[in-house]
Order: structure tokens, then C-alpha cells, then sequence
């Protein structure tokens, strides 16, 4: 028996015509002057060559006796009786093989292969799946341990319980995050939800003892609550930022770094997956997280919770447009006002932007900020 499995003609008709574009480009960079600049037309020219090249070395050969993998990079092979198992990841096959020593076959971008279905299918049949492996390994583990209830069943109930509640969060953050960008985001409501919801997400983990953590691989029996987190601290930091027009920032660093040492603590001590592979890349990402919503917060908290007067000042719209990228924004340049002696393009509400007109008179809010950090609203 032997099957042999190359790049469908629709990909061979796409990465051509990449490949194509991508040499073209390059002697067209080669025709202007470089300024010693020969390196892009030949990066370019190069990336070319190699994706036509592959389009006709690329393929992969499974028989009785061994699977193969040719690219235009070179040539792998693998003994039956020296594979391991598979694994289908995000944007690659891996097929492993018993001794660590061996290089391992990788399918990149296996969306392009032709009868990609046979070929899983043939995979599943005769290797083991070293992702479903893991997860049932995993998952004994977690039934088995004894922290998480007195009998096999509770334990089940439980993971069961808290694999729903992470998928549900993650399901309630997307949603959130389309409901922020075409409704909420100008309400009062938006500011309550966007500065709990990330405080939910944490609280899941913490409390799941070690069920779910920050991040966990794709075919883990470990959850992750990531994708809602993610989505609620942009929509947060995004609310802060472009929203709440702060005009001075000094303030802002001291409780930021408070506050992200405290959420980076409770993520660090409950958040690490001890099956993922890197543990600096993990607090890496913990770093981040917590200092995006350490910022965001406290911006956010700034403007929202500030009681103090507002000093009113009369400048006239200038200008007035509205972008579609990522979010439907909508945008009005104001004159100078106060200390401020230059135009300036800012954010405002729906309703806002189609209540003024160019050459209408706007009232500027400006207010001293909880936090001690000026910011200012516009009103009609």
C-alpha cells in the first residue's frame, strides 16, 4: 500500500499566484532606487521562488513501511515501527516518533492538502492520537484527585461543572464584546460590566483549584478562562483610553502598579498550568494581563467615579467624520479650548456626533479626576 498526499489545485492555483506576485514585486523594487536597500527586492524574490518550487515538492507518502515528508526544504522519513503517534494542532500535523532522538514529520498548514479527510481519517485508523491520549491522562488525573471531593463521582460533577462555567465565560465575553462595540459602549452599564467581568474571570480561577488557569493547550482536560479575559480587558482598556479623554497621565502609575501587583500575585499563586510547557511565557502573559487591566481600571475609575466640578469651556466643531475600522467610531475635531492651543480630534457618543455640526458651539467639561488625573467630556 502506498498513498501519497499533495497540495490541492485550489492551493496550487492561490500560492502560485502569491508566489508569482511576491517575484513580480521584487523586479519591480529592483527597477526604483534602493538606497542600498538590495535586501527587500531580495527577500521578496527569494519567497517567491520558494513557494513555486514547494507547490511541486511538496508531498507526503505513507506505505507499509514508512511515512515521508518532502518539501522544497528537504526530506524526512519515519519508520512505522518508530512512530509514536499524532497529534492535529491549530496549523500543523505532528507525527512523533518513539525516540526523542528522531526528527519528528510536520504538516504545516495541512488545510492545503488534497483529500486532507483521508488523510486524518487514515491517521486516526493506524497511529494513536497523542492529544486524546493526553487528555484522558489529564483527565484521570483530575478524577483521581482527592482535593476535589470525597468520591469518583463528585469529582466528575465537578469537572463537568467548572468545564461549563469556563466555556460559558468565555461565550459571555464574546458576546460582551459584540454588544460593547455596536451598543453599550456609551452607556453607564458598560463601565460596570467591562470593570467586574475580568474580576469573574479571575475569581473562576482561583477558586477552581487548579482546574482552570489562565491558558491551557488546545486539547487539554485543563480549561482556560483566556478568551473571555482578553476580550474584557481590551474592551476595557479600549473604554478607558479612547473614551475618557485624560490629558494628563502622571498619576496614573503608582495605583496602577498597585493594583497589577495584586492581580499578578492571585494569578501567579492559582493561574499556572503545570502541563503547559513554559512557565515564563505563562507569566509573561500574566504580566501583561494584569497590567492592562491595572490600567485600564484605574483610568476608567478615574473618570467614571469622579465627583469633582467640571471647569466649562466653549470651543467650536471643526470638523467631523466617522470610521468603520475594527468598531464604528465616531470622531469630532474641536478647536482649542483652555490650556489646550492646538485641534484636536476626539471620540464622542452617537448621539452626540449627529446632535453638532461643523461650525457649532460645544461646551468642554473638564474635571480634576479621582485620581488626581484631568480629563474632560464635550456637551452641547
Amino acid at each position: 500500500m502506498k498513498q501519497e498526499y499533495t497540495i490541492s489545485l485550489y492551493w496550487r492555483i492561490f500560492y502560485g499566484a502569491m508566489g508569482t506576485s511576491a517575484i513580480v514585486f521584487s523586479l519591480f523594487l529592483l527597477t526604483k532606487p534602493t538606497n542600498g536597500l538590495i535586501i527587500f527586492p531580495v527577500v521578496f524574490g527569494t519567497g517567491g521562488v520558494v513557494t513555486l518550487i514547494n507547490q511541486f515538492k511538496s508531498k507526503l507518502i505513507i506505505s507499509d513501511y514508512s511515512i515521508v515528508r518532502t518539501t522544497v526544504f528537504g526530506t524526512k522519513e519515519l519508520l512505522r515501527a518508530d512512530i509514536k503517534g499524532f497529534r492535529i494542532n491549530n496549523k500543523v500535523i505532528v507525527i512523533e516518533p518513539v525516540e526523542a532522538g528522531y526528527s519528528k514529520i510536520k504538516i504545516r498548514d495541512y488545510s492545503s492538502i488534497g483529500n486532507l479527510n483521508n488523510l486524518t481519517s487514515w491517521l486516526r485508523t493506524n497511529l494513536k492520537d497523542l492529544n486524546k491520549e493526553d487528555y484522558e491522562k489529564e483527565k484521570n488525573d483530575i478524577i483521581n484527585n482527592a482535593n476535589l471531593g470525597y468520591s469518583e463521582g463528585e469529582r466528575t460533577d465537578k469537572f463537568k461543572a467548572i468545564t461549563r462555567l469556563s466555556g460559558i465565560y468565555n461565550f459571555v465575553g464574546f458576546v460582551l464584546f459584540v454588544l460593547f462595540l455596536f451598543f453599550l459602549r456609551d452607556t453607564s452599564a458598560a463601565d460596570a460590566i467591562l470593570l467586574v467581568f475580568p474580576l469573574i474571570g479571575i475569581s473562576i480561577i482561583y477558586f477552581s483549584k487548579g482546574l482552570v488557569t489562565l491558558i491551557s493547550k488546545r486539547n487539554s482536560a485543563y480549561n482556560n478562562v483566556m478568551p473571555g479575559l482578553y476580550l474584557g480587558v481590551l474592551l476595557l482598556v479600549l473604554k478607558s483610553l479612547n473614551y475618557y479623554h485624560i490629558t494628563n497621565y502622571d498619576k496614573l502609575t503608582v495605583p496602577s502598579l498597585i493594583l497589577g501587583s495584586v492581580i499578578l500575585g492571585v494569578l501567579a499563586v492559582k493561574g499556572f498550568n503545570n502541563t503547559y510547557s513554559s512557565r515564563i511565557g505563562q507569566f509573561l502573559l500574566m504580566i501583561i494581563f494584569s497590567a492592562a487591566y491595572a490600567i485600564g481600571v484605574i483610568a476608567n475609575v478615574n473618570c467614571s467615579f469622579d465627583k469633582s466640578s467640571a471647569q466649562i469651556y466653549s470651543t467650536t466643531v471643526t470638523d467631523k467624520f466617522i470610521s468603520y475600522k475594527h468598531a464604528t467610531n465616531y470622531h469630532i475635531r474641536i478647536d482649542s479650548w483652555g490650556d489646550h492651543h492646538e485641534a484636536e480630534y476626539i471620540i464622542v457618543p452617537k448621539s452626540f456626533y449627529y446632535h453638532t455640526s461643523v461650525g457649532s458651539t460645544v461646551r468642554v467639561m473638564e474635571k480634576k479626576g479621582l485620581f488626581k488625573m484631568p480629563w474632560f467630556y464635550v456637551d452641547l
